[in-house]
């Protein structure tokens, strides 16, 4: 499935991703985020399992549409 979350959050992983989007995070900085991050890829991954086939969205975005206002 299209943009399942992989692979374990680690202290690395966050240290190494916050280099390349130019983010400077400390170590105290660190220590706090990585438990929050963790948590939130738990939850999208519990997300991920449930089964939508049968769902309907309950809106679709279309841009770009001509000749409608808003």
């Amino acid at each position: 499935m299209a943009g399942r979350p992989s692979g374990e959050i680690t202290e690395s992983t966050l240290v190494e991703t916050a280099r390349l989007a130019g983010l400077p995070l400390g170590p105290g900085r660190v220590e706090a985020l990585l438990p929050q991050l963790q948590t939130l890829r738990q939850e999208l991954s519990r997300l991920h399992e449930l089964d939508l086939r049968d769902i309907e969205p309950a809106g679709i975005f279309i841009a770009g549409r001509e000749g409608q206002n808003g």
